[in-house]
């Protein structure tokens, strides 16, 4: 229930899966997730003046979900990999973590992740950097993503205090490690200036 005034709504979290080859590792995918919702005409957060505006979202969330449908479409090209990728976009993110909390929790001990890349406001890159947050939820996030900087030349800037208010926290809730990816803040963020013309599409 949400709203102004509230109401009973359906959400939906669409679920996608990436089968890998190793049978053994079928109950422990990599999950990536980025999320559908935003503020609408401004719940649940808007800002003072901008009450009953559209906010676009095109930054906070568009540009996650167009990376983890680039993502999937390029996965599902190549061979695969060991281990299955699962590829959720999710919704209520806004209201409270709700579908992602609902994904991960209707799982049991034996099929939760192996790990969770969360993509959120990814989009404003520009000369900026590719913040990684929560990495302190696995030691092994650091070196992942120092790899993954040194061999695509991505600028990426490791953040290790918690920061866990997006979808990434569903699964941290969990015990799974889990991070998030974002160009980070900007102006326009929860704002109805937040219009696909300022996105770095490339």
């Amino acid at each position: 229930t949400g709203g102004e005034p509230p109401r009973p709504m359906r959400l939906v979290n669409l679920v996608g899966r990436i089968p890998g080859s190793d049978p053994a590792l079928a109950d422990h995918p990599v999950l990536v997730m980025a999320h559908l919702d935003h503020l609408g005409r401004g719940w649940p957060d808007v800002r003072a003046g901008n009450q009953g505006l559209l906010h676009p979202g095109a930054d906070d969330n568009a540009s996650g979900v167009a990376a983890l449908l680039e993502l999937a479409r390029t996965l599902a090209a190549e061979p695969p990999r060991k281990r299955p990728v699962l590829l959720a976009v999710t919704t209520g993110e806004e209201a409270g973590l709700l579908g992602s909390r609902h994904l991960v929790q209707e799982l049991d001990e034996a099929h939760l992740p192996f790990a969770c890349i969360n993509l959120d406001t990814v989009g404003r890159l520009g000369s900026g950097k590719i913040l990684v947050l929560d990495t302190a939820s696995a030691r092994e996030w650091r070196h992942v993503f120092m790899g993954v900087g040194y061999t695509t030349g991505a600028p990426i800037e490791i953040a290790s205090q918690p920061l866990d208010a997006s979808d990434q926290g569903a699964c941290l809730e969990r015990g799974v490690p889990a991070v998030q990816l974002t160009s980070g803040p900007n102006p326009d963020y929860h704002r109805p200036s937040d219009t696909a013309d300022k996105l770095d599409a490339a």
